[in-house]
């Protein structure tokens, strides 16, 4: 079973320091917060809350669906004493919790279900959904058009992909483009890695290591050559308009996470199928795991177990058949969900990409950086080529400065 392990110091204080006195049991509702992104999602999520309260008459769930802003809303519940009992968090936010020793140590009670662990062995979390980034999505007859073979299932290489832009180039009318590409801190990442990182030394290391790394350079530069010569269309960091191109008709070509995956196949009448991320010197894909955690503060411990463990398996399960997402669960993975949420061709394409799947390089023990901070600086060095026009050497190098010079002072702070 794959296994996510953070670096962190110290030890674990599973209440949050100053928290209010609350209600416990009976008189008060497990509260349980989430992104409410999607009207199917709220649906499917409110139809599971339901289901589980009929199962446990003994409790009820308040949803908390957060729509925006869900991360400063959630520090801010936090930090007045009233968080959830109970949360979804991606793996970069996840770690930030973690850090400030808010949330409750799951260990004891993951049998069954994939546990993000700390090095000091403190489970914060279990792992739900294993999304891969970078997932070629494409008009198979706008290929066929331009005399270009369809990708293999495990993706092209750089080379393939590049010549398949310049032929399909030819035949696009004004103001189209062949691809169109999500940049995205973590999708960003998938560029770098491909490009022939130290593997090692991002996961031990953190977003610095990647960005010293001379050979993340290779996927900026790749990926800049492409716009200026109007193969792709000008990616911009701060705002993905990658699968509305591709519905508009502006691209043949784009690349998706499984989620916007999800939600093409239910509103587009456009022909599409799907290819593995790119290859190059590096073959893995970006990626930003979800998990499910509890607070620390939590006084309905047992209840928020029971509905954890139902939400990390049958409700990874329902969402996965509905378009949301990979599950961690490798029985889900190879499972009939997968293939009635994104059809036969797409599953077989989503099970390869996941075993190439890296997730967001985290903070290392004695050197933590939020992943807001750390996203931060790379989405301003990816700005500063692709809007300011600024070489990516020098882009890529005064980000890694940034992240240095930002770390002792996130040190002092605590």
């Amino acid at each position: 079973m794959r296994r996510i392990w953070l670096l962190m110091a110290g030890g674990l204080l599973v209440c949050c320091a100053g928290c209010a006195v609350r209600p416990t049991g009976a008189d008060r509702p497990l509260r349980f917060a989430f992104w409410a992104l999607n009207p199917a999602e709220v649906t499917l999520t409110q139809e599971l809350v339901r289901e589980f309260e009929a199962a446990n008459p003994d409790l009820k769930v308040e949803i908390l669906e957060i729509p925006s802003g869900y991360y400063e809303k959630l520090a801010t519940m936090f930090a007045g004493g009233t968080p959830p009992d109970v949360m979804v968090l991606n793996h970069g936010r996840l770690r930030d919790f973690a850090q400030r020793r808010v949330l409750a140590d799951l260990a004891k009670e993951s049998a069954g279900v994939e546990a993000v662990r700390l090095e000091d062995g403190y489970c914060p979390a279990w792992l739900i959904e294993w999304n891969p980034t970078n997932l070629l999505l494409y008009d198979p007859e706008a290929l066929a058009e331009a005399g270009v073979g369809l990708p293999p299932e495990e993706g092209w290489t750089w080379r393939e992909f590049e010549a398949a832009c310049r032929a399909l180039k030819a035949g696009l009318g004004e103001g189209k483009r062949a691809a169109s590409v999500c940049l995205y801190p973590y999708a960003a990442m998938a560029w770098l890695y491909q490009g022939g990182v130290d593997m090692a030394a991002a996961r031990s290391e953190g977003l610095g290591a990647v960005l010293r790394d001379q050979r993340s350079l290779r996927g900026v530069e790749y990926l800049l050559r492409l716009a200026r010569e109007g193969l792709i269309m000008r990616p911009d960091p701060a705002q993905d308009s990658s699968m509305e191109d591709f519905r508009a008709g502006r691209v043949a070509m784009t690349f998706v996470t499984p989620y916007s995956l999800g939600m093409l196949k239910k509103g587009s009448s456009r022909p599409w199928r799907l290819a593995g991320p790119l290859r190059d010197r590096g073959t893995a894909t970006g990626c930003l795991p979800t998990a499910v955690a509890m607070a620390g503060s939590c006084a309905i411990q047992r209840g928020a177990l029971r509905f954890l463990r139902v939400y990390a398996t049958e409700g990874s399960r329902r969402r996965t058949a509905a378009g949301f997402c990979v599950p961690a669960a490798k029985e889900l993975q190879k499972g009939e969900a997968l293939e009635q949420g994104f059809g036969a061709q797409a599953a077989e394409v989503l099970g390869l990409a996941v075993e190439r799947a890296e997730p967001y390089p985290v903070p290392v023990e004695g050197a933590y950086l939020s992943y807001e901070q750390s996203s931060g600086i790379l989405r301003k060095a990816l700005e500063r080529v692709f809007s300011g026009g600024m070489e990516p050497q020098k882009a890529l190098k005064e980000a890694a400065a940034e992240l240095e010079a930002a770390l002792p002072r996130q040190q002092a702070g605590g």
